[in-house]
């Protein structure tokens, strides 16, 4: 019986811990990353702006070559995006659509985990700045979560942050590779 006891206050103490931690959590977070690249902003915006050309180089695609990607619209149209479906959980079910685009600097986003009932929406940018012949470009999300969902943002820097890390190396390895065959 004292076992039985302690396993319930262990994880009496688990989750109010958790809880507690959920309500000082930050309900928003901004997950930041940024790389230079070898060349100019227009080619860096071209390969941005081009959901089919992603899969060259976005993290995500990699965990999961097989998941299933619908297009919608084209560049310059109203309702421009994809999503995607997977059953890789590192992947899961999702959709992307590009919000606002300024001028070749900034490029807005909004983006869908999950599906329906279980949907987390949350929002992003790219940030592109000339410098010399480079061209820096810095990628944002936005997380709003809600208690008790919140305490995830004390790790989602971490986790979301290295995705994105490889995956500007890979725009980066990308744009200039093909820089050097033209």
């Amino acid at each position: 019986m004292k076992i039985f006891k302690g396993i319930l206050y262990t994880l009496v103490i688990l989750l109010a811990s958790i809880l507690i931690a959920a309500f000082l959590a930050p309900t928003d977070i901004i997950i930041e990353r940024s790389v230079l690249i070898c060349a100019n902003q227009e080619r860096v915006f071209d390969e941005i702006v081009d959901f089919k050309k992603w899969y060259q180089w976005d993290p995500w695609y990699p965990k999961d070559t097989t998941q299933k990607r619908n297009y919608v619209g084209k560049f310059g149209d109203t309702l421009y995006g994809y999503s995607w479906s997977s059953n890789e959980k590192n992947v899961g079910n999702g959709s992307m659509f590009f919000t606002n685009i300024s001028n070749k600097d900034s490029i807005s986003y909004a983006v869908t985990f999950g599906r329906d009932d279980d949907e987390q929406k949350s929002s992003g940018s790219f940030y592109l700045q000339t410098l010399g012949e480079n061209t820096q470009v810095v990628w944002t999300l936005k997380s709003s979560l809600a208690y008790p969902y919140k305490f995830l943002n004390f790790f989602l820097d971490d986790i979301a942050g290295k995705d994105f890390e490889i995956g500007l190396e890979g725009l980066k390895s990308h744009v200039e590779k093909v820089k050097k065959i033209h």
